[in-house]
């Protein structure tokens, strides 16, 4: 198990980068890793 840190500071809400961090950080937690996101 890894720690992975996830930051999306993407201006306009549900942007393309947003979708994407959500998804990564959905994608490592179903891997067994803790993940901590930051998205705004």
């Amino acid at each position: 198990m890894k720690k992975v840190i996830v930051i999306s500071t993407s201006l306009r809400p549900g942007s393309n980068s947003h979708a994407m961090a959500e998804q990564f950080a959905k994608g490592a937690e179903a891997a067994g890793h803790q993940v901590n996101d930051i998205l705004k």
